[in-house]
């Protein structure tokens, strides 16, 4: 039980910090994309 509990504070934080940084890097890259197609004529 032990084991599972010290796993489970190992992973979630690691998970958490992996969404937010590929929702992050989602709203980034969409906002050059915007850019670079708002900068073509």
């Amino acid at each position: 039980m032990m084991r599972f509990i010290g796993v489970a504070l190992f992973v979630l934080p690691a998970l958490a910090l992996l969404a937010l940084g590929f929702s992050v890097s989602r709203e980034r890259l969409h906002e050059v994309d915007y850019s670079f197609t708002s900068s073509i004529p």
